[in-house]
């Protein structure tokens, strides 16, 4: 995590998964709460599309306080760059080379 300034809360954004890819359904990422109902992203993005780390996402709290993701508000200038490792057609699990 990149700064301390602000609370740092999770944040989790719900995937489509298609052909049993991604292997999970929702990723959580750290964030800094901007306390106006969104959120700095202070973590790369392993399966989520269409955000980077020090974007800024609206949020919304469900009945149990979970944060959830909704639209990016506004786009930092960083980008994510994916490396996803094949061997025989299948993505080789994470850690393993």
């Amino acid at each position: 995590m990149t700064n301390s300034q602000g609370s740092h809360v999770k944040v989790h954004f719900r995937l489509e998964i298609e052909d049993d890819w991604p292997p999970v359904s929702v990723e959580s990422l750290w964030a800094v709460d901007q306390g106006d109902g969104t959120a700095r992203l202070d973590n790369v993005p392993w399966f989520v599309r269409g955000i980077a780390c020090g974007d800024i996402v609206a949020t919304d709290a469900d009945e149990e306080g979970v944060r959830w993701a909704g639209t990016v508000v506004r786009g930092s200038e960083n980008c994510t760059i994916r490396l996803i490792v094949f061997r025989d057609g299948v993505p080789e699990p994470h850690g393993r080379v």
